[in-house]
């Protein structure tokens, strides 16, 4: 989220970059579907400064999904400025985000039964609801979802989890699925690379130092002066 001021310079400046980057995830279904760009007025939409902390103009802000959307879930981007440099830091969150619905508890059975032999199977299957019995909040409903997968896979085989994490990618992929059945693929598909032994991907690293902002050309910082003394007025 991008929250700008009408007379800020700087939120000129970086207007036609946050624009690019906003066609760059438009036109890749893999992030459209997991990604929304926005960009907020903060002249009229006063509260949302205050409600999000914002101290300064611009300010770009990443809100991770899962999460209620406050000033304590939102995290600064203090990245380069350029759609190039943006762009590299949500596709960071995104590969960091691959393990959102993985339940630690139940990834070492999980990866057992990713490779075991049919009646091996059926036994892991059942540590898994055991396991899943002691689990709460999110890690219960997702553990549920470790459940129905390995039971999935009695009938077709253990190969069934690397067929299924393929096909529901390529569905997100494709960019023709609605956003509340992507969520559910993406909780399907993150909750497969515990039966593939994946690991959990580390989070992102933090980004670059930001690049030094443009000057203020003459008539913005006209502009900005202008806007502040009929402030004080």
């Amino acid at each position: 989220m991008n929250p700008v001021c009408r007379r800020c310079g700087h939120c000129k400046h970086l207007t036609p970059e946050y624009k690019k980057l906003g066609a760059a995830v438009e036109a890749d279904p893999a992030l459209a579907s997991r990604l929304v760009i926005a960009k907020v007025d903060a002249d009229a939409h006063n509260p949302l400064g205050s409600r999000f902390d914002v101290q300064g103009f611009p300010t770009i802000k990443f809100f991770p999904r899962g999460k209620p959307a406050t000033k304590d879930s939102a995290q600064d981007y203090n990245g380069g400025r350029s759609s190039d440099a943006m762009l590299a830091f949500l596709k960071g969150k995104l590969e960091g985000d691959k393990g959102f619905a993985r339940v630690a508890e139940l990834d070492a059975i999980a990866e057992k039964a990713g490779k075991a032999a049919k009646d091996d199977l059926k036994k892991l299957v059942g540590e898994l609801e055991e396991a899943a019995k002691k689990l709460e909040g999110d890690a219960k409903a997702n553990g549920e979802l470790y459940v129905k997968l390995a039971k999935k896979a009695l009938d077709k085989g253990s190969e069934y989890f690397a067929t299924e994490r393929a096909r529901l990618e390529r569905m997100i992929s494709s960019g023709g699925v609605a956003a509340n059945k992507v969520s559910e693929m993406a909780a399907k598909s993150s909750v497969l690379g515990g039966f593939l032994g994946e690991p959990i991907a580390a989070p992102a690293a933090e980004e670059e130092e930001a690049e030094e902002e443009p000057e203020e050309d003459e008539d913005d910082a006209d502009e900005v002066e202008e806007g502040e003394e009929k402030d004080e007025e």
